[in-house]
């Protein structure tokens, strides 16, 4: 079953006006899961999509607000991947 915070993205992201509010739930679904728990909703979205922004700003303002929320090496080590595997598309 699709998590709570996942179908509240999905909501969010069918809607041009929420992106404010999609940073916002793409940022809490990542505190609650973790980097590695939140980075599949953002390599499973196409390019340039409104999820994909928002989510990107919110993993840095989640990071910014909190230094160790990469503080882990594996954690780290998948942002970095992700972000490689995103630019490359």
């Amino acid at each position: 079953a699709e998590c709570v915070e996942e179908q509240i993205l999905v909501i969010f992201m069918n809607n041009p006006a929420a992106s404010d509010l999609l940073e916002d739930a793409f940022a809490v679904h990542a505190m609650l899961r973790g980097v590695r728990g939140a980075l599949p909703l953002l390599a499973d979205a196409p390019p340039g999509s409104p999820l994909r922004v928002a989510g990107l700003k919110a993993l840095f303002e989640v990071g910014r607000a909190d230094a160790l929320f990469f503080a882990a090496p594996a954690d780290r080590a998948a942002a970095a991947e992700a972000c490689k595997r995103l630019e490359a598309e």
